[in-house]
């Protein structure tokens, strides 16, 4: 009900009393979406109005005192910066209302709820407004009086459709108009309805709680929290409450879904790696296999692809395949190296469960210090800190893992490419998918150790993953020393020049 012509009329008739023959003296602008007028009364005093248009919200507030800033401060409308204002004008049957000055040059306040705008104009002609992505405000025309016949014979004639006579009322307004004359007859409706008009151009504003949020409101709908009498106060502390209660309300909510959402995708890996880790650890593993080959394969020949043997401990039967080009040791020995593959998979999949436990358990003491949140200040407080957080990571040209305590860096674009190779040390290990465009990867060299092959495989998936060969079971990537990576200026973003490099053939797999 802020938003309404019925508020607003008493409002203007309120500045009117105040701003006639006043002089405005600054018009700034030092936050996006707010714009403050300075007024200096007949009375000798300063006189504030500060409209704050953020997110659309289009409220109005006349603080007691105001610093201006003297970086991010803008000035605007220079055109009326001295100028007398000779009166308020409240545009009849419309929410807007106009701040006249002499010589014909007028402010408008277009109070339209999320669409809310300042206009400057002058003859009906609009020179300029304070939202800019309004764009249609600059088109015109500039809000005049509706002149509505809301006579007994118009209510007769409209009944029940009334929205075209009272085309300013809300769905506040509505609703409380229904609630009151469902039972009615119309003409028990016509006299409610002068009972409603009464009470909101004369009767006390009323600032209630409805459902956690403070709404302005002429009549008493949920918990009656404030009374005021005075337009411009109960403005004031519509404000306030808009932002410690309303607002703060909102973002609280909105942030603890951002973390529900996190805990849900951290819940989701620990519950995938662990199926994955399970399926390794239950299974016939490559290095079960290689024993039962050694211990019962002596009488197998050559050539043979499927040997068939008992569990050790269970009995069952346990298939293995073989190659059959290679005789019985050799293909025991393929095993055997296959299972340490598989060990450091374990091993792997171990580390990245347990970074993603730890990452739920933080999100976990994050909510629920979110929970004990009780004020705007502490909210905002709250969030930059998060913020700082995940700005200071997405900063860096790379995402970054630490892997059985070693650092590994992963370029995020061609140009990032480039940034993460000049940062590298000579000794670091630099790994790019062969043949294909992808991500330069660096693991971080400690002086005096030689890099574990686990930790060169991990890296080696990461290559394979951000590449375009992220959907293949099996992708080669190159290693070499950093210093064995060349870049000369004709080369384009990404693009290297490579020598001495092995060959890794690994399985894609991302962070």
């Amino acid at each position: 009900m802020y938003h309404s012509y019925f508020y607003l009329n008493r409002l203007s008739n309120k500045l009117n009393q105040v701003l006639s023959g006043a002089r405005l003296l600054e018009c700034f602008s030092q936050e996006k979406d707010e714009l403050v007028f300075v007024f200096f009364t007949q009375a000798e005093k300063q006189f504030f109005l500060k409209a704050d248009l953020k997110q659309g919200i289009g409220i109005l507030s006349f603080p007691t005192h105001f610093g201006r800033t003297r970086s991010h401060s803008v000035d605007l409308f220079p055109e009326l910066i001295g100028m007398d204002l000779e009166q308020v004008i409240q545009t009849k049957n419309d929410r807007s209302f106009h701040l006249s000055f002499f010589g014909g040059c007028s402010i408008c306040f277009k109070m339209y709820g999320h669409r809310s705008n300042i206009l400057f104009h002058k003859d009906g002609k609009i020179l300029s407004v304070f939202n800019h992505h309004l764009k249609k405000d600059l088109e015109g025309p500039v809000p005049t009086d509706r002149m509505l016949d809301q006579s007994r014979e118009a209510f007769d004639t409209h009944f029940p459709n009334l929205k075209l006579l009272y085309p300013t009322f809300d769905k506040w307004m509505w609703n409380w108009w229904e609630r009151h004359t469902l039972s009615l007859s119309q003409s028990q409706q016509w006299l409610f309805l002068n009972q409603m008009v009464h009470q909101m151009e004369f009767e006390p504003f009323l600032l209630c709680k409805v459902e956690g949020e403070v709404i302005f409101s002429f009549f008493s709908i949920g918990k009656v929290l404030e009374s005021h009498s005075d337009p411009i106060e109960v403005s004031n502390r519509f404000y306030y409450f808009f932002w410690q209660v309303n607002r703060f309300q909102k973002d609280k909510e909105l942030a603890i879904k951002n973390l529900d959402h996190q805990l849900f995708m951290a819940s989701q890996q620990i519950k995938v790696i662990s199926n994955q880790r399970v399926r390794i650890e239950e299974g016939h593993g490559f290095r079960q296999q290689a024993d039962l080959l050694m211990a019962y394969g002596h009488d197998l020949r050559k050539g043979t692809e499927l040997a068939v043997f008992p569990d050790f401990l269970t009995g069952n039967p346990v298939e293995i395949r073989l190659k059959k080009d290679l005789s019985v040791s050799e293909n025991a020995e393929r095993l055997y190296k296959k299972s340490k593959g598989q060990q450091a998979e374990i091993e792997r999949l171990f580390v990245r469960l347990e970074l993603w436990k730890k990452r739920e358990q933080e999100l976990v003491e994050r909510r629920l210090a979110l929970e004990k949140v009780g004020f705007a200040k502490e909210l905002k407080t709250f969030l930059t800190s998060e913020s700082v957080k995940e700005s200071d990571e997405e900063s860096l040209p790379f995402h970054r893992l630490v892997f059985q305590g070693w650092e590994i860096r992963v370029g995020k674009n061609a140009k990032t490419n480039d940034d993460l190779l000049r940062l590298a040390k000579k000794d670091d290990w630099w790994l790019h998918a062969r043949d294909v465009t992808g991500s330069h990867v660096v693991i971080s060299a400690q002086k005096g150790k030689a890099t574990p092959q686990p930790v060169l495989e991990r890296a080696a998936e990461l290559a394979a993953f951000y590449s375009k060969a992220k959907t293949e079971s099996l992708c080669p990537v190159m290693m070499t020393e950093r210093k064995y990576v060349r870049k000369n200026k004709s080369m384009a973003a990404g693009q290297v020049r490579v020598e001495r490099e092995k060959t890794l053939l690994v399985r894609p797999l991302g962070l």
